[in-house]
């Protein structure tokens, strides 16, 4: 039989009230610690996935986040030829902003994951949000070369966030017995989008100007920041410090090497055309 000293003190309360109304201590001592497994037990399978009503719209969010930022660059290749008159520079000079946005995010994963564990993954997903938002509206306005490219650097920090920390939040939203369904789905919507990208793009560029382009991705970068404030898990912060360090040789490294792959490449290409 348990004991009184084996029950925590915040329900020795109970069981003297019901010890005095004159149940056996015994019986009281076993439902108390009968309902405190049951508690742990609910605790447990909360942690394991989110409820399916906050489920929802906790997937609506990092869904619309993935899409936003892979329409907004694969979009962005249709009208590079529109976006080189307007701005007046070389066509060669315009693909420096896919270029741009793709090297910055390539080098800032890996950081913005380190960084998600110690700050949480909820809170950098929703700044990367709206770093992204923001920037995409200063996209609608800038009209030099350089200010676009500069935007589009601020613009990649945001998406390269919710990149970073998008696969821990599956994790989290989703049951262990249909994580793989979770990862797949975000893998679609991925996808997808990028398919759908250059028709997009060419959609917008036939009814309106290149900077609608922009414009048009705003309301689905708020929409998820607002989805994700209601639904997305928060788990604790980490208590390590972050690694500064390791993160700026990382992003050195990644930076190096894919600037040495990406000049080579342009080198042999002009030998070629030689």
């Amino acid at each position: 039989m348990p004991h009184l000293e084996d029950v925590p003190d915040r329900s020795q309360d109970l069981i003297w009230s019901a010890r005095a109304a004159g149940y056996d201590n015994d019986v009281v001592v076993s439902a108390v610690s009968t309902c405190r497994e049951g508690a742990v037990s609910d605790r447990s399978a909360a942690r394991d996935g989110l409820p399916t009503p906050r489920r929802y719209l906790a997937i609506a969010a990092i869904s619309l986040g993935t899409m936003v930022s892979s329409i907004d660059n694969g979009s962005l290749t249709i009208v590079l030829p529109t976006i080189a008159d307007d701005l007046h520079v070389l066509p060669s000079a315009a693909v420096t902003l896919v270029t741009v946005y793709q090297f910055v995010i390539m080098i800032s994963i890996l950081p913005m994951s380190a960084l998600g564990d110690r700050i949480g993954h909820r809170m950098l997903y929703q700044y990367g949000q709206l770093v992204f938002a923001s920037a995409t509206a200063l996209c609608f306005v800038v009209d030099t070369l350089p200010a676009l490219l500069a935007v589009r650097t601020v613009q990649a920090l945001g998406a390269g966030a919710g990149v970073g920390v998008v696969s821990a939040m599956v994790r989290g939203i989703y049951p262990r017995s249909r994580l793989g369904q979770g990862i797949s789905l975000n893998t679609v919507v991925a996808t997808a989008s990028a398919s759908l990208a250059p028709v997009v793009g060419g959609f917008v560029l036939s009814i309106a100007s290149w900077r609608w382009l922009f414009a048009a991705s705003i309301p689905f970068a708020l929409l998820s920041i607002l989805c994700g404030r209601a639904a997305l898990p928060d788990p604790a912060p980490g208590v390590h410090p972050f690694d500064w360090q390791g993160s700026a040789m990382c992003a050195i490294l990644l930076a190096c090497g894919l600037g040495g792959l990406q000049c080579g490449f342009y080198r042999v290409i002009i030998e070629l055309a030689a």
